[in-house]
């Protein structure tokens, strides 16, 4: 071997080690795929389109107005959309003289403004100015509200509950506080989430302070004060051991636990839903989520 081709080995063993060692190259990550367009976003544009040549238009434009609304109603996304859609063609339909169209519109959902809506809200504006029977007597007229949609069911609980306790009903709030305490495990379902869910995460479940809700309080104190908490304990035990995934029994017995003091038993019952706020929990805010009334 000549003395050059000696150097040259020795060179390539003595880098060999550096190259070794030498960090792998990084390689760029690959470009995230665009976002899809949300139908619904698309549909709600067309909408405020269509609400916006309503302003001070005149009866032509009104005509046309109608004929756009017709045609997208085959093209509604969603539940969300249709009230959207709903309360827009009743409005075109009022403003063109359609009786027809008007009626056929009459059992449509509208998730915001149906007449249980205004009983809410005139049902509230009686119990802001003491009203109380009043505001019992439009509450009472609803009836039975198990098929309307939830957001309007827990305001109709909810104030049935108030008006009970300004009227100092125990027995007629524990049963409404009730109502809601028997819907509080489906707050991780569609139903609920739909409404509660982060906005940019709309497939992730919101976080629910469930221990310091109002109406998990209100719950602990009624049983304290009616002196049956250990009935509710035993019967909602019973029913988890028969159904451990039964979330709606855990709920019950962990309240009734915090009745009875025993904070530290009940601990472990919130702990098992996930979706329950915690200290050392990090869980997205609810959206559209407040005290009521």
């Amino acid at each position: 071997m000549s003395p050059t081709s000696i150097v040259l080995a020795i060179a390539v063993l003595v880098a060999a080690p550096f190259c070794l060692q030498q960090e792998p190259q990084t390689q760029e990550p690959a470009p995230k795929a665009p976002a899809k367009a949300d139908p619904g976003d698309d549909f709600g544009k067309q909408l405020r389109a269509i609400r916006s040549t309503l302003l001070n238009s005149d009866r032509a434009a009104v005509e046309q107005a109608a004929k756009r609304v017709r045609a997208l109603e085959a093209a509604i996304p969603d539940d969300d959309a249709r009230a959207d859609w709903t309360r827009l063609a009743r409005l075109v339909a009022i403003r063109v003289g359609d009786r027809q169209w008007l009626e056929t519109l009459r059992e449509d959902h509208d998730l915001s403004r149906t007449q249980i809506g205004y009983a809410v809200m005139l049902a509230r504006s009686q119990v802001e100015h003491a009203n109380l029977e009043d505001a019992q007597r439009t509450l009472a007229q609803l009836g039975n509200i198990d098929g309307e949609n939830e957001r309007e069911k827990r305001r109709v609980y909810a104030l049935r509950a108030r008006v009970a306790e300004l009227q100092g009903d125990v027995a007629g709030e524990r049963h409404h506080v009730e109502d809601i305490v028997d819907h509080l495990h489906m707050w991780p379902r569609q139903r609920c989430q739909e409404c509660h869910a982060p906005s940019k995460q709309p497939d992730v479940v919101a976080g629910f302070d469930l221990r310091g809700s109002w109406i998990g309080e209100r719950y602990v104190a009624l049983m304290k004060q009616q002196g049956d908490a250990e009935n509710v304990r035993a019967g909602a035990a019973a029913d988890l051991a028969d159904d451990p995934d039964d979330d709606d029994a855990r709920i019950h017995l962990a309240f009734a636990l915090r009745a009875l003091g025993r904070d530290a038993e009940a601990e472990p019952l919130f702990r098992a839903l996930p979706w329950v706020i915690l200290p050392d929990r990090e869980l997205p805010k609810p959206r559209q989520m407040a005290t009521y009334p």
